[in-house]
């Protein structure tokens, strides 16, 4: 596995090992609070931002597949990609998905 930086609500970053690294997303176990009613967080890697929580590995392996699809470059960086048309964009998706499970 490999080890990837996530960024905190409070502006910490801690190392994590992902599942999962494609297309310059990763998915890695939740840490802190959020393991409470989540165990997999969707991360944009070059900004270290979550893009989603997700109960099962499963269901987080479907997002990120709905999200790659979209063809948003997702190495480039947070101010490159955090667009709110990338943003709706992206909120569909996952949606779309989840309506379909």
């Amino acid at each position: 596995m490999e080890t990837v930086t996530l960024a905190t609500e409070k502006g910490l970053r801690v190392e994590v090992e992902a599942r999962v690294v494609r297309g310059g997303l990763a998915i890695t176990p939740t840490y802190g609070a959020d393991k409470q009613w989540s165990r997999y967080r969707l991360t944009h890697l070059a900004s270290g931002f979550g893009l989603g929580r997700f109960a099962t590995l499963l269901m987080a392996q479907r997002a990120l597949n709905a999200v790659l699809a979209l063809g948003i470059d997702w190495t480039q960086p947070k101010d490159a990609v955090a667009t709110p048309e990338n943003g709706r964009r992206c909120f569909e998706a996952i949606g779309a998905y989840l309506v379909r499970r």
